[in-house]
C-alpha cells in the first residue's frame, strides 16, 4: 500500500508536514499540538503595532492605539480619585444631585456671590421679561390722600383769628397745608396751625400763643395727634386762604 504525505504552508512561506494523533485524527495546530498562533508586530493593520501612539478621543485607530488611550484615561481618573476633594451632593427623590456653587467674574477669573445689597460693579443685572405683566407695588409706612375726604379749604377773616376748628377726617394720619393771600397770589406769609379736641375757636391768636405753631407759606406736613379731633388755623395776614390735604 502506498503512503501519502500531507504538507501545509505557514504564513512565512515555509512548509510543514501534517501530523496525526493516536486515533488517526489530523492535528490542526501543527507538530507538537497546542502551540500558540502568533502574529508579527504590525503585520495586522487592525491590531496595530506595539509602538502605535495613543488614538485621539473618537478618532479611528488600531486596537493598540485605542488601548493606549484607554490606559491613559484610566490613569488620569485614578490620580484624580486619589488626590481630589470631596464633591458636595444631595439626594432628592432617590436621585443623587451634585451641589453647584454659583460664581461670577470676568473671563479667566472667579468671584463668589455675596449676600446683601452691593454697588453696581458687584451686582448681577436683572431684567424683566419682555412680556411682563403689571407688577403690584405696595408702599409701607407711607400716607396717601383719599379722593373723597382729602381736601382742606378755609377762608380766614381777621388777622391772627381762628374761625373755628375743622373736623379731622376719620383715619387721617397727617395734614399738608399752606397759606395764600388770595387764589392767584401766593405770598410768603406767616400761618399758624394747631390741633385739639374741640371745634370751638381758639380766639385771637398771636405768634406767642402755645396752642398754634408757626407755618411757612410753602406746603408743610403736620402729623395728626392721636387725641386730636379738630385742626385750627390762623394767619398774620387778613383774608388769607388756607389750602391743604389730608393723608391717610
Amino acid at each position: 500500500m502506498s503512503r501519502t504525505t500531507i504538507t501545509g504552508q505557514k504564513p512565512d512561506g515555509t512548509t510543514v508536514d501534517a501530523s496525526f494523533d493516536s486515533s488517526g485524527n489530523l492535528n490542526t495546530t501543527g507538530p507538537g499540538g497546542g502551540g500558540a498562533v502568533t502574529v508579527a508586530d504590525g503585520a495586522d493593520a487592525s491590531l496595530g503595532a506595539l509602538a502605535d501612539a495613543a488614538a485621539s478621543v473618537g478618532a479611528t485607530g488600531s486596537v493598540q492605539a485605542k488601548l493606549r488611550l484607554i490606559t491613559s484615561q484610566l490613569d488620569a481618573m485614578a490620580t484624580l480619585l486619589s488626590t481630589g476633594a470631596n464633591v458636595a451632593s444631595e439626594t432628592i427623590g432617590g436621585d443623587l444631585y451634585q451641589i453647584i456653587k454659583l460664581g461670577i467674574g470676568a473671563a479667566g477669573a472667579s468671584a463668589d456671590l455675596a449676600f446683601g445689597q452691593a454697588v453696581m460693579a458687584a451686582s448681577l443685572p436683572v431684567a424683566f421679561a419682555s412680556n411682563q405683566t403689571t407688577l403690584p407695588v405696595a408702599e409701607q409706612n407711607r400716607y396717601a390722600p383719599n379722593v373723597t375726604t382729602s381736601g382742606l379749604y378755609v377762608a380766614l377773616g381777621a388777622a391772627n383769628t381762628d374761625p373755628g376748628g375743622v373736623a379731622i377726617p376719620s383715619g387721617a394720619k397727617s395734614l399738608i397745608v399752606w397759606f395764600e393771600t388770595s387764589t392767584s397770589d401766593v405770598t410768603m406769609i406767616r400761618g399758624r396751625v394747631g390741633f385739639n379736641a374741640s371745634v370751638t375757636a381758639v380766639g385771637s391768636i398771636t405768634g406767642t400763643d402755645a396752642l398754634l405753631a408757626y407755618s411757612p407759606a410753602t406746603p408743610v406736613e403736620y402729623p395728626v395727634p392721636s387725641t386730636a379731633t379738630h385742626v385750627h388755623v390762623a394767619c398774620s395776614t387778613a383774608s388769607a386762604v388756607v389750602r391743604g390735604g389730608w393723608l391717610f
